[in-house]
């Protein structure tokens, strides 16, 4: 994780609990602007995924980032609290600038289903287009066919509704 030297005795958990909204924000901001220096690049059709920590990214990123499209959250979790001193990526729903697809697993605890239905009425209250589908029987990481909560359906449905949601904002 984050800026960490090769070979670190910490576990990826405890690695990952000294991340901070503002520097990964940073580091994100700064991957969007060589991204938009290349030529091969629209840099005004860009869109942001990310699983699990990355979906908490997306998350912040949709907010605290004008440059994305589109955003694909995928059970992001931890987003009810900040990473630092700043707000979490909660607090800042009312700052998302583009559509975001949520997909989450029915039996997942990080993000729980209750976190989930709380994100999803905050952003149907603040007017942020979103659309959220839970996997009944999926739990965390359903997607990643090396992990025994891998749910083939699931997936295969979490893949053609990710490809659209991109074809419909991103392409012209």
């Amino acid at each position: 994780y984050h800026r960490e030297e090769h070979g670190s005795a910490d576990d990826p958990m405890t690695r990952m609990m000294r991340l901070r909204d503002d520097t990964v924000a940073a580091d994100v901001n700064a991957a969007v602007g060589h991204a938009q220096s290349l030529p091969e690049i629209d840099g005004d059709r860009l869109g942001i995924t990310g699983y699990c920590m990355g979906g908490r990214v997306t998350y912040l990123m949709a907010a605290k980032s004008d440059a994305f499209k589109a955003a694909v959250d995928c059970w992001g979790g931890n987003c009810l609290v900040a990473w630092g001193d700043g707000p979490a990526p909660f607090d800042l729903t009312g700052d998302i600038s583009c559509p975001v697809l949520g997909l989450f697993g029915e039996d997942d605890l990080a993000p729980a289903p209750t976190e989930v239905a709380k994100i999803d009425a905050e952003m149907t209250r603040l007017g942020v287009e979103h659309e959220f589908q839970s996997y009944a029987g999926a739990g965390h990481g359903f997607m990643n066919e090396g992990r025994p909560s891998y749910r083939e359906e699931a997936t295969r449905d979490a893949w053609r509704r990710t490809i659209d949601w991109f074809n419909r904002y991103l392409v012209a």
